[in-house]
């Protein structure tokens, strides 16, 4: 459900429905503490009182009050303010907003409560999680006999105490929308998303940048010409050709330039090597790494952040055919080095492989970041609630973990001992495409991928767990793609552009 925000500071509450916050230490004053009227002062100390609620964390009640303005109050514990963190903020304020939907009504008032922690930047944090919370993804239902909410709602970030601003909101729509635009592009189905499909998209968002973006891509032409073997290899299986994509944002004064690589597979059946049947429709989520890192670029515009981003999509279908790639064949990377092919379903390192050493070479970025579903050994390994990540530059990686800390798209490091680079040698070509069955597949996939790099400091970011099926997470919809890596994304690019 689309949300329109504003921002006020004064005046009365004339909408249909009012959203506080109430800590479990707060409850006898919180009215009095927010001078409001009387009527709904009143309403929400009975309220408390006859729900029996006590304000603990999460637990959510939504009662009538006798009123014209609001005619609705929803109630959200936060618990004990001293346990109060961001992410119990975050997961609060998109369950507040699913349970106000299903109310019916098209006008909300949000109040700032006194007792949130500044260092929250709560008026950001809550329109971003409003945000979150409230995604439906209806691009292919004809008919919305089953939901009787309304098709929008406008929503007004009530701040008494001017602890935010509207800037701050803004902001933090602008990080939900690009997240929500990573969610649209992964549910869509995979006859809607092809690779040049993925291309057209990039190519819209530049257009509709003002000039903040530059567009290109190569065809496969272009790809044999430089020597890519190893996408060409991946995308030889299918009718539709495959792209690279590349998005350049150079504001002027900016200091840091960052290149985020994503993995764009826009279904992935394995190849020769093919998938069981069972699940297999879940492999248009194969694509979800480019598509966080076109949702990235879309929130970058829209935050006009002060740092050079160059988002690069490899984007390839993984079909088998009778010109498919087979186990047993050896390609040329770009950078020269050749590889053999033991297993066509671990495709996704080999279209990543020569974006990256590519973009190492022709742009020579300050880092690298790279996203990709790539390893089903990393659901084995962290589950669905943390992101797996290889790096080269342990201060690049420890800053991408804090940014995962605050934003709750928390990340995970594996090791990289040179060892495990022993594993994916190759015995007729100078690497091999995976590594023994069974062994470290997550960290062989992502040492794999460092021999592309050409020593820029770099992280790999391994979503096959986080990109959809995330559950138990409340601004994460059910059987769904969840926009992993955005947040995370824009939080480490906001913290560098101001670093020296």
């Amino acid at each position: 459900m689309p949300l329109n925000f504003d921002y006020r500071s004064a005046g009365n509450i004339e909408t249909d429905g009012l959203m506080i916050f109430v800590s479990s230490d707060d409850l006898g004053n919180f009215a009095r503490q927010h001078d409001l009227s009387e009527e709904i002062s009143g309403s929400i100390e009975l309220g408390i009182s006859s729900e029996l609620f006590l304000g603990n964390y999460n637990v959510q009640k939504t009662f009538a009050v006798p009123s014209s303005k609001p005619r609705m109050v929803h109630m959200s514990g936060l618990g004990e303010i001293k346990d109060l963190t961001p992410e119990k903020l975050r997961r609060i304020c998109a369950k507040a907003i699913r349970s106000v939907m299903d109310t019916k009504i098209d006008s909300l008032t949000v109040l700032i409560s006194k007792n949130l922690p500044e260092s929250f930047e709560s008026g950001k944090l809550v329109a971003e999680a409003l945000s979150l919370g409230s995604y439906q993804f209806k691009k292919y239902k004809t008919s919305d006999s089953d939901d009787l909410r309304s098709s929008q709602m406008n929503v007004t970030i009530f701040d008494p105490f001017q602890t935010s601003s509207q800037d701050s909101i803004e902001r933090g729509v602008s990080i939900a929308r690009g997240t929500n635009f990573t969610r649209d592009l992964g549910n869509t189905a995979p006859n809607d998303l092809t690779p040049d499909d993925l291309r057209q998209v990039a190519q819209d968002l530049a257009e509709a940048s003002d000039g903040k973006l530059n567009f290109s891509f190569f065809d496969e032409q272009k790809m044999s010409e430089l020597g890519m073997e190893m996408f060409l290899g991946v995308s030889k299986g299918s009718d539709v050709p495959g792209r690279m994509v590349f998005l350049e944002y150079f504001p002027v004064k900016a200091k840091h330039t960052v290149a985020l690589v994503g993995k764009g597979i826009t279904f992935d059946t394995g190849g020769i090597s093919l998938k069981p049947g069972k699940g297999m429709e879940e492999m248009k989520f194969d694509m979800c790494g480019a598509g966080a890192v076109l949702g990235t670029m879309k929130a970058i515009i829209e935050l006009e952040l002060p740092i050079n981003v160059i988002g690069v999509l490899a984007a390839a279908e993984n079909m088998p055919d009778g010109k498919a790639q087979k186990p047993g064949d050896i390609v040329k990377a770009y950078n020269g080095k050749t590889v053999e092919i033991l297993n066509t379903d671990a495709e996704g390192r080999l279209v990543l492989g020569d974006a990256l050493s590519y973009t190492a070479d022709h742009y020579k970025p300050d880092c690298m970041i790279d996203l990709a579903t790539l390893t089903g050994a990393c659901i084995v390994a962290l589950g669905h609630l943390s992101i797996g990540a290889i790096t080269n530059d342990q201060k690049l990686c420890e800053s991408i973990i804090e940014a995962g800390e605050r934003t709750g798209d928390r990340v995970w490091q594996l090791p990289s001992y040179p060892e495990y680079g022993e594993l994916i040698k190759g015995k007729h070509a100078d690497l091999q495409n995976i590594g023994p069955p069974g062994e470290a597949g997550t960290v062989t996939a992502g040492v794999f991928l460092q021999e592309f790099v050409n020593d820029v400091p770099w992280v790999h970011l391994d979503i096959a767990g986080t990109a959809w099926g995330v559950k138990g997470i409340d601004y994460h919809p059910a059987n769904s793609a969840s926009g992993s890596g955005v947040r995370l994304l824009i939080d480490f690019l906001e913290n560098l552009s101001e670093s020296e």
